[in-house]
């Protein structure tokens, strides 16, 4: 007699279904489910990239679907690709918006320190002779 499969684990309360468990709402031979994640999130990628909550949701959201992906038991290797290309995208974008806002912060900072550095050489250069009007005597 084969031993006996996975069984369900328990989940917390925010987590719908165990990937790992095959059902008949999700056979684990179709990537049917993986292929329509993937559909919606190349095309919203360039929405989450910036820092903040959304980045930090769509991280979460890449590594969700990670994990679903691996856990099924058959994924055709076209549907790796798409989402192998998608993390590599995703991350891509994500450090040319690091880059970009770095670099806007920098110009920022090299900005105020040039003003600064003005407004120090101003202080301490001699005031320019003014003309004095001849008195009379």
């Amino acid at each position: 007699q084969p031993p006996p499969g996975p069984g369900a684990l328990p989940l917390p309360f925010w987590c719908g279904a165990d990937p790992r468990v095959e059902s008949a709402a999700d056979p684990g031979d179709d990537p049917f489910r993986i292929q329509l994640a993937l559909t919606v999130l190349e095309s919203v990628v360039e929405f989450f990239v910036a820092s903040g909550p959304s980045r930090r949701k769509f991280t979460r959201l890449l590594l969700l679907l990670q994990r679903y992906a691996l856990a099924k038991p058959f994924v055709p290797t076209p549907v790796l690709y798409r989402l192998w290309d998608l993390l590599d995208d995703a991350e891509r974008r994500m450090r040319n918006s690091d880059a970009k806002r770095l670099s806007a912060q920098q110009l920022k900072q090299h900005a105020a320190r040039a003003a600064s550095a003005a407004k120090e050489a101003g202080k301490r250069l001699p005031k320019a002779p003014t003309a004095v009007a001849p008195r009379d005597v």
